[in-house]
């Protein structure tokens, strides 16, 4: 029987006992260092969190629950300092999954959920670095919008398509900052709006075409501003605006917990 197993019966086991107490949980050794069994309660008695400690590190199962009760987090600890954790939503559906490397730091792939279940985000990570394909989900499973990231700096062409899998825009980044072209689409596939970034700032010639896909004007950016700034906030401000709200919403349950008090 290997040490993780072990650990992990032995956790459970004081909880269910009748014959365990409260001196067995809440160890501190001569330097101040958490070993042994501990646990904590809200104060209206509920558990918060229960766990084992060696020299003041988690190992095995560690179990986190909200305050009304419901689970909040298992995580499980290895020999090797690596942990799988998943993490819920109060209502107890799941809420994300993923590994940790040492140190908490994301590894591989993590999946995140929305509160009924259906899956909102993958993304891939190396070392706690994004890295990879980040997609997102509409609620029926099919694509929303679709990044690309190496060593954690967005890198390569970010896409959005509609529920028809429908490209709504689609803009190159490189180094972390809209770098190259970007083109944003009407309904029929028809280009509504081209032109090109630097470093994040919108420069040279842009083209805007009507939905029959006629040249509708040009305007040239310097610096991010448009010779005929007035007409561009006039015509497509609200629109851009709204895309840019929607860019990237996802929800982060690991936030909901802390570490331990």
């Amino acid at each position: 029987m290997n040490k993780s197993f072990f650990l992990t019966i032995l956790l459970f086991l004081p909880f269910f006992s009748v014959a365990q107490t409260d001196t067995m949980f809440n160890h501190l050794d001569d330097s101040g260092l958490r070993q042994g069994f501990w646990k904590k309660h809200y104060a209206n008695g509920k558990p918060a969190y229960k766990a084992y400690f060696v020299d003041n590190k988690p190992f095995g199962l560690l179990m986190r629950y909200h305050e009304n009760g419901n689970k909040l987090a298992i995580i499980d600890y290895f020999d090797d300092g690596s942990s799988f954790a998943q993490l819920f939503y109060p209502s107890g559906k799941l809420a994300s999954e993923g590994h940790y490397e040492e140190e908490q730091k994301k590894s591989g792939l993590w999946k995140y959920y929305r509160s009924n279940s259906t899956l909102l985000m993958e993304e891939s990570y190396e070392s706690g670095l994004l890295q990879g394909v980040q997609a997102l989900y509409y609620p029926d499973g099919k694509v929303f919008e679709r990044r690309r990231f190496v060593n954690g700096q967005e890198d390569g062409v970010y896409e959005q398509v509609d529920v028809r899998g429908q490209l709504v825009f689609e803009m190159l980044y490189k180094n972390g900052m809209p770098n190259g072209g970007v083109r944003y689409y009407y309904d029929n596939n028809q280009i509504r709006i081209e032109g090109q970034y630097k470093d994040g700032v919108k420069t040279g010639e842009w083209q805007y075409y009507e939905p029959n896909g006629k040249l509708e004007r040009k305007t040239s950016y310097v610096n991010g501003v448009a010779s005929d700034q007035a007409e561009v906030d006039k015509k497509h401000s609200d629109y851009l605006k709204s895309l840019d709200k929607n860019r990237g919403k996802f929800m982060e349950p690991e936030q909901q917990f802390d570490e331990y008090e």
